[in-house]
């Protein structure tokens, strides 16, 4: 075999045949791989307001019961629709998410809260239903006596408005 036919080979091997080993293993390994569900969007929230009013915090989201998520992936972004209450990170878990709000400074001085009294939101998706429908409570964390108010939430329907 000549000089430069066996430089060619070499580097045909180098430069095609282990690249595509390479991706024909990560396209093999990763073949199970599912994408989680979506949960983006404006949700519409079904509260007792009398329960939410009664958690420290409580009373400025059950005026505005509807709340934005902004997902990417497993994570998402939570933000309180209409309300003075900072997006927090959440995570999800198959069809259960987890999120910790915490309050604003206007929150705070208006509902008379603490910066340690953080909002979480536990919650299941139901992402077999149409449109999808969300069940789950608010809990004050650090709150011994603070009830959780139970909630329900439905998805908007995303289409509204798309041309």
């Amino acid at each position: 075999m000549k000089h430069s036919n066996r430089n060619f080979a070499v580097a045909y091997i180098f430069l095609v045949a282990l690249p595509v080993l390479g991706l024909a293993g990560v396209l093999r390994s990763q073949r199970n791989l599912k994408a989680p569900i979506a949960i983006g969007g404006t949700w519409k929230v079904q509260v007792n307001a009398d329960q939410l009013a009664a958690i420290p915090c409580g009373k400025s989201l059950a005026a505005n019961p509807a709340f934005s998520i902004s997902q990417s992936g497993t994570t998402f972004t939570l933000s309180c629709v209409g309300s003075p209450w900072m997006s927090m990170m959440g995570t999800l878990g198959g069809t259960a998410i987890q999120a910790s709000v915490v309050p604003s400074p206007a929150v705070m001085k208006d509902g008379g809260c603490r910066a340690e009294q953080t909002l979480s939101l536990t919650a299941g998706v139901d992402s077999q239903s149409s449109p999808k429908r969300m069940a789950g409570v608010f809990r004050v964390k650090d709150c011994a006596g603070c009830v959780p108010a139970e909630f329900h939430a439905l998805q908007e329907d995303q289409t509204k408005g798309a041309r």
